[in-house]
């Protein structure tokens, strides 16, 4: 009879323990991104009428860094001239 109560214990002490492992888990919840702030530079409207032209890039000039924070901070920072000066610089980030 103990033999008996024994199986059964260590039967349902199993099953409890392998229903503990069924349950899954929770997914991590979405941290919010900050917004983009505005660089001055984004298309107005009107702008669709305007025709597109090169930039000129000086690349040696220009740089990339990213920081190691939480929320990755990317930044680029571009060097370069614009064909003349009746152009204007519009970016869509």
């Amino acid at each position: 009879m103990k033999y008996i109560i024994r199986h059964i214990t260590i039967s349902l002490l199993i099953v409890s323990l392998a229903g503990c492992a069924l349950i899954p888990d929770r997914p991590p919840e979405a941290t919010p991104t900050p917004p983009i702030p505005p660089s001055g530079y984004e298309p107005r409207p009107g702008d669709e009428k305007l025709k597109p032209d090169q930039v000129f890039l000086d690349v040696l000039n220009s740089r990339f860094t990213t920081s190691d924070v939480p929320t990755t901070l990317v930044q680029i920072v571009l060097q370069g001239n614009l064909p003349d000066p009746c152009h204007q610089l519009r970016v869509v980030v």
